[in-house]
């Protein structure tokens, strides 16, 4: 006690992972692609002062952590860091984006207000709907920023229990097993892509 197999833990940047889940998700419903770009999702929230660079900045660029958006990730609890569209209108740069590589939890921050955007739902409502409910998870929470959105690079908490099914879920290529049937949660694509990110950050390290 009190730490039992309820217990929910802060699961950290572990949730940097599930929030490029429901991105996998809005992207085989059609809802997003890779190669949007960030001011083509939130239009209005662009302007004069809008870095060249920043006008730049894809999905995939995000997900991989290469979009060069600066933000201090000792810093990130000031909730004046936490929103996406002072971001867009006035952020710096540090490079090009797509040219380097910048662990970066404002990048997992923004991919978690693009699905919030097109979903038309919290991120948390459109995961529970199509993945934690089928995976068995119902005692989770996220922690959002001041305008409701989930902060995506962390603020999850679950169980240890659950965590273990999320990461069985990449173990099984996306699908779960019931009544001896395979279902397809995430497509194998999806899953296939997520290795190829994760092989490019490893050799990065290095």
């Amino acid at each position: 006690p009190p730490y039992g197999a309820g217990y929910r833990h802060v699961s950290f940047s572990m949730c940097k992972s599930v929030t490029s889940m429901a991105v996998g998700l809005a992207m085989e419903e059609g809802l997003l692609s890779l190669d949007e770009k960030l001011v083509d999702i939130f239009p209005e929230y662009t302007g004069l002062f809008t870095k060249k660079a920043m006008k730049e900045v894809t999905v995939k660029h995000l997900l991989t952590m290469t979009a060069g958006v600066k933000f201090d990730e000792v810093d990130r609890k000031s909730t004046r860091l936490f929103t996406i569209f002072p971001t867009l209108s006035c952020s710096d740069v540090s490079f090009a984006p797509g040219t380097d590589f910048t662990y970066n939890s404002l990048n997992t921050y923004m991919l978690a207000a693009i699905v919030t955007r097109r979903a038309g739902c919290s991120m948390l409502a459109y995961l529970k709907s199509r993945l934690f409910r089928p995976l068995g998870i119902h005692n989770i929470t996220w922690d959002c920023c001041p305008k409701g959105i989930e902060r995506g690079g962390w603020g999850m908490k679950l169980s240890l229990q659950d965590m273990v099914k999320l990461g069985e879920l990449y173990l099984n290529d996306g699908a779960i097993l019931r009544d001896g049937k395979r279902i397809q949660l995430l497509s194998r694509a999806w899953i296939a892509f997520i290795g190829i990110i994760v092989g490019a950050l490893l050799a990065a390290a290095v």
